[in-house]
Order: C-alpha cells, then sequence, then structure tokens
C-alpha cells in the first residue's frame, strides 16, 4: 500500500495531546500505549482510502488462523496490520507501537514479532513506532542494540513520534 507513509505521517499529526499522554486525576499526565494505539487508529481510519483492498486492523486476534498456528505465532497480537483479510498473498504492513519509555526486553519482543510476521506471514513492510519524547540518537541505539540479538532477516523501518500533533518521521531503517 503506496499511501501508507502518507496516512500515518498525517494521522499522527492529528493525535491530541490527551491521547499522546493520558491526563491523570490528582497527577501527571502518563504515556499510555493503548489509549494512544486506539486514537491512531481512529486518525488512520479517518484518512484511509474507501476503494482500497486493504483493511487496517488493529490487535488482530489471529489465534484461529491456521497457518499462524503451524508456525507459532498464531498467539501474538500485532498493534496494527495492513492486509488483505483471507488472503496471506494480500499481507503487506505489520506496525508494533511502543512509548518511549520503552525497555529492551519489550523492544526485543517488538522485533522479534515484526520479524516473524516477515519471515512467516510475508508481510512486506515492518514499522517500530515509538512515541513520547527521547532523544533520538538514544532512542536509534537502543534499537539496534536489541535488532542485533534477532538472527532473522529483517528490514526494520524505526519511526519516531515525539510530540502530540507533530507527524511521526522515519527516522532510521536497519536492515540484516
Amino acid at each position: 500500500m503506496d499511501e501508507f507513509t502518507s496516512i500515518l505521517e498525517r494521522a499522527t499529526s492529528a493525535v491530541e495531546e490527551k491521547y499522546f499522554r493520558l491526563p491523570i486525576h490528582g497527577g501527571p499526565s502518563i504515556y499510555r500505549e493503548r489509549v494512544y494505539c486506539y486514537e491512531l487508529y481512529h486518525q488512520m481510519r479517518l484518512l484511509w482510502p474507501p476503494n482500497s483492498a486493504f483493511s487496517l486492523g488493529g490487535e488482530v486476534d489471529k489465534s484461529g488462523h491456521q497457518a499462524l498456528k503451524a508456525a507459532g505465532i498464531a498467539s501474538e497480537k500485532p498493534d496494527f496490520l495492513v492486509h488483505v483479510p483471507g488472503h496471506m498473498e494480500g499481507n503487506n504492513i505489520i506496525v508494533e507501537v511502543k512509548t518511549s519509555l520503552l525497555k529492551p526486553k519489550g523492544i526485543k519482543k517488538d522485533i522479534k514479532t515484526l520479524s516473524n510476521f516477515v519471515e512467516l506471514a510475508r508481510y512486506r513492510r515492518a514499522i517500530f513506532l515509538v512515541y513520547g519524547y527521547v532523544e533520538r540518537e538514544k532512542l536509534i541505539e537502543s534499537v539496534e542494540e536489541q535488532f542485533a540479538q534477532v538472527n532473522e532477516p529483517l528490514r526494520l523501518e524505526l519511526w519516531h513520534h515525539g510530540r502530540s500533533q507533530e507527524a511521526a518521521r522515519l527516522i532510521k531503517t536497519l536492515v540484516r
């Protein structure tokens, strides 16, 4: 899906602060990945081409998918999938999202999920989207460290969405 990059950039620029950092009564606002992802899904759907063959799915449960069961990845639930439901040849984009408070274990888990879906379910594009304030060089270094520990071939797009109502940007492509 050629227009996905534009959709992702435009959708992230529409995410308001209340979805970027959830206001908490009596305390400071906090990052909540689910709140952010639901709003991002909403914004992407508003921009989705009406006659697209591709569907946008959020946290699609693949537990009943026989081919993915056989591959051992049916229990994984990526944050977003762009695909043609019912047709493995229509698997296009997989997206995993993390807050900028990410830990090495979470980074590695998501990279492994992205790798599995590219290798075993034939998704063509893998995106790791990090939202929230973080120094980009530190983010790149953290992701590169975990990427080096995943042995499967993978072309991973690292995106960063640093502030609400600003577009996320591709900051590095890692290739193995």
